[in-house]
């Protein structure tokens, strides 16, 4: 386990978002926007980093800031955050960004920060470890593009604090020439360039960055696009398919990469924050990797993968290209059922990909299937659970659905949610209320946890608990339509020449969307297995 405790360097550092600038031209306070209706910057970045660092400072300008900023984040659960003012550092010094560096540096609980301005929305969380594992032995670093020195993100040292308030008493005010003058560390910026340049000032600017939100016409916030990259598969599992791969399903759609462009590009137009790549498996698609860098250079705020993992030979590669989330199926750590069940013994590798993954500082989940007849047996059941409570890691037993080739297997064959539940009282664990005043991108999952492991466990019952009415996602087959509902009936054909004529055709169809799919009177839609569209 001890792999896995410090898994990422950032847990090191103080996060210091720079709050304190003037936003005349926004009309409002920048880290109190709300670009698309539902939560202020600050909160997005709290959303987004405040699980990856030692702490999370709020650097503000004045008392009268302080008490805005203490009244946007009160309500919500907030741990290992604190509001820090440029007016507690002492003595009258003038309002600059090295200036909040300064006081950030005076009150963090860490030897090192990284100061990021509030409006400076294209970097991510990828941006930041950068940072944390090149940064080297200097006390400061910072990247280093075409245009010069990137002023922030940057680290600094407490060691520097003050070197930094002469230079602030002195007006020489530059964060770039401090950079230079201190001799840091510069790191190339390379393809991150781009998205380090986004710094929003106008509302215009941020539109074009967040886009216009979607919702349909019961209210709920579409933010989480599903992208079916091609319908071919390197398994062939018994709960997809049953009674193997009938010869006259034996399509293999794929979308080319300038659809594949086009389609994320207008999903970003219609501000959706999050993309998982299925297929299908996605990794057999040659152009998957490049897919995630345009997610990643589009600005997605989450880019996830669900894989069976056997065709993913360098997670560093992934990571640089801009993934952040690594969905991988094992159904068993047991060799024979791992065959039984998928065709193919490769049971170990996958295991070792998920702890390869989680000792990187990906995000990680784990989805299980249980068959009754093959790994729905208590010894399958908490050995996975033992083994998944040991990582950083969430597990996840997903509910056998029905499609229209297994609708008597699935019912013969299912295990529900409720079955599993005994196990995880059993060791402790709790169901974790999530925060109502968060904004929430995740999936479907109910989550335990407890506070003894570092693992969490989650379930996804779609069978015997509908969640229709947190549903936030919308579908891309890998035919080129768009899926309304997983078990919807109606697939509809979108023109991909243009990122305009799909966000225009998903406008013009969203009323569409049905309130609820009806699973449990037997009806599973047009899905006749999950390769075509990868749940």
């Amino acid at each position: 386990m001890s792999e896995f405790l410090n898994k990422s360097s950032a847990k090191h550092y103080s996060l210091a978002l720079l709050c304190g600038g003037e936003s005349k031209r926004l009309g409002s306070d920048k880290g109190l926007y709300k670009p698309t209706g539902d939560e202020t910057l600050v909160r997005r970045a709290l959303r987004l980093f405040s699980s990856h660092f030692s702490e999370i400072l709020l650097v503000v300008r004045d008392e009268d800031q302080f008490k805005l900023y203490e009244q946007e984040i009160q309500p919500a659960n907030w741990t290992d955050v604190r509001i820090v003012s440029d007016a507690q550092t002492g003595g009258d010094l003038p309002r600059s960004a090295l200036t909040a560096v300064y006081a950030a540096l005076a009150q963090a609980n860490t030897e090192r920060i990284i100061a990021l301005p509030i409006d400076q929305v294209g970097v991510s969380l990828s941006h930041l470890l950068r940072l944390t594992e090149h940064s080297g032995s200097t006390l400061s670093s910072a990247f280093i593009s075409d245009e010069g020195i990137e002023p922030f993100p940057g680290i600094f040292s407490k060691l520097q604090t003050e070197s930094i308030r002469a230079a602030i008493s002195a007006r020489q005010l530059g964060v770039q020439h401090f950079h230079q003058e201190t001799g840091s560390c510069l790191i190339p910026a390379e393809e991150l360039a781009n998205s380090l340049a986004v710094n929003c000032n106008t509302p215009e600017e941020m539109t074009a960055f967040f886009g216009t939100p979607l919702a349909d016409t019961f209210d709920r916030r579409l933010h989480y696009l599903r992208f079916s990259l091609t319908e071919a598969c390197n398994l062939s599992c018994t709960y997809c398919l049953p009674d193997g791969f009938p010869e006259w399903l034996r399509h293999k759609s794929t979308l080319n990469l300038d659809a594949i462009k086009n389609v994320l590009t207008a999903f970003r137009a219609l501000g959706f924050r999050k993309v998982r790549f299925t297929g299908g498996e996605p990794t057999v698609h040659k152009k998957c990797i490049d897919a995630v860098r345009i997610a990643r250079d589009l600005g997605f705020e989450s880019i996830a993968l669900t894989t069976n993992g056997l065709l993913i030979k360098n997670l560093k590669d992934w990571r640089s290209a801009g993934l952040s989330l690594l969905n991988v199926s094992l159904d068993s750590l047991d060799d024979e059922e791992f065959f039984k069940l998928t065709k193919n013994r490769g049971a170990k590798t996958v295991a070792k990909l998920v702890d390869d993954a989680c000792a990187s500082g990906l995000e990680v989940k784990t989805n299980a299937v249980l068959l009754r007849s093959i790994n729905g047996n208590e010894k399958t059941i908490t050995d996975m659970i033992d083994w998944a409570i040991a990582r950083p890691m969430t597990l996840r037993f997903i509910e056998l659905m029905n499609t229209g080739l297994n609708s008597s297997f699935a019912k013969q064959e299912r295990v529900l949610g409720s079955e599993i539940e005994p196990f995880l009282i059993q060791r402790g664990f709790s169901l974790n209320h999530p925060d109502k005043n968060k904004i929430s991108v995740a999936g479907p999952s109910t989550d335990y946890f407890s506070a003894q492991h570092l693992g969490k466990v989650g379930l996804i019952n779609p069978m015997s608990c509908n969640f229709c009415d947190r549903c936030n996602r919308l579908r891309i087959t890998a035919k080129g339509a768009l899926k309304m509902c997983l078990f919807g009936n109606q697939d509809i054909p979108l023109d991909m020449s243009s990122p305009e004529s799909i966000a225009l055709a998903i406008r013009a169809s969203i009323g569409k969307k049905p309130e609820r799919h009806n699973l449990e009177s037997g009806d599973s839609g047009n899905v006749s297995t999950f390769r075509t569209i990868g749940g």
